[in-house]
């Protein structure tokens, strides 16, 4: 849901990381894919068949998914509307790196900025894994009555190991968010029933010289991700089967000031915490280079910081 609203509908500067992780998988922007898409007068869906993104290095041959989503206008009247929905992605042909690709040939990584992208630093990161497939499945939840508005999404996020002489479990993930906000002013958002999503409210009166305040938004969100799978203790190094991605909690308040129906600004505050022991373990000694670069063995390497975060955003 978070992935078919628009930029320039979304209720915060950045998606929630949970959605982020899934629609990167297969999906997002700028995709090579082949794909149908219809929506009635209470429903809408998708199906698509992708390749690899156009800013993705040549490999010597690129990813095949198929990516789905169904919605479905559970209940709607003149003052509220309830959606209800499932998404799904299926990595069946990882990207292959070919022969003489070193570490992961087949890889399927999990990573994703603090929903704040100040530079290209990621705090939680799976790190490449030799895959012979891959899967994010999810299920979400939008309602707004009157100028009160909810959205949830969860998912679940897993990978199958290529065959080797010493196998492996198959890791698994997953993370939710939970969003919603207050127009204070009165106005309500608006279902697209195209997309299945919720649109921002249209200002009763926009904001002008002559005294009109536009619509004003009070919006919070909580998002939970968790990309471990068997972590191990502090203090020990990573087994040979488990994956140290980190856990990642981030509480968002955010104010935005609806001027007109194309001109907004967005203002947040983010608390981040991630939980993340250092990854090295005998199959992966230095995962972010030589020393000092990677940490001692099995040592905390999450972080707690704040951020604070403001957009102006025209549209047309």
């Amino acid at each position: 849901m978070d992935d078919q609203t628009g930029v320039e509908d979304l209720l915060f500067i950045e998606r929630a990381t949970p959605a982020e992780l899934s629609r990167t998988l297969a999906g997002a922007d700028g995709r090579i894919g082949l794909g149908a898409r219809g929506n009635g007068t209470r429903w809408t869906g998708a199906l698509t068949l992708t390749s690899r993104t156009f800013a993705d290095a040549e490999v010597f041959d690129s990813q095949l998914a198929l990516v789905g989503r169904f919605g479905f206008l559970a209940a709607t009247d003149e003052s509220y509307n309830v959606h209800v929905g499932l998404s799904g992605t299926w990595v069946f042909e990882p990207a292959d790196l070919g022969v003489s690709a070193t570490g992961a040939r087949y890889p399927i990584r999990f990573r994703d900025r603090p929903e704040v992208r100040v530079d290209s630093t990621r705090l939680i990161d799976t790190g490449p894994i030799d895959a012979d497939s891959a899967y994010a499945t999810g299920i979400e939840l939008g309602a707004n009555w009157k100028n009160y508005y909810i959205q949830v999404e969860n998912f679940w996020y897993g990978i199958e190991r290529r065959d080797t002489d010493t196998p492996l479990p198959d890791p698994s993930f997953g993370g939710y968010y939970v969003q919603g906000s207050w127009v204070l002013t009165g106005e309500s958002k608006r279902y697209n029933m195209t997309t299945g999503s919720f649109r921002p409210p249209r200002p009763r009166i926009p904001f002008t010289s002559h005294g009109g305040l536009g619509a004003w938004e009070l919006a919070a969100r909580y998002s939970h991700t968790d990309l471990n799978f068997h972590p191990g203790s502090p203090g020990t190094p990573a087994a040979p089967d488990s994956v140290r991605g980190g856990v990642q909690n981030i509480w968002t308040v955010g104010l935005n000031w609806y001027l007109n129906t194309n001109y907004r600004l967005m203002f947040e505050y983010l608390h981040i915490e991630v939980d993340r022991l250092n990854p090295a373990g005998p199959t992966n000694p230095m995962p972010f280079g030589p020393p000092p670069a990677t940490p001692p063995i099995g040592v905390q390497i999450g972080q707690s910081l704040n951020a604070y975060a403001l957009r102006s955003q025209y549209s047309f």
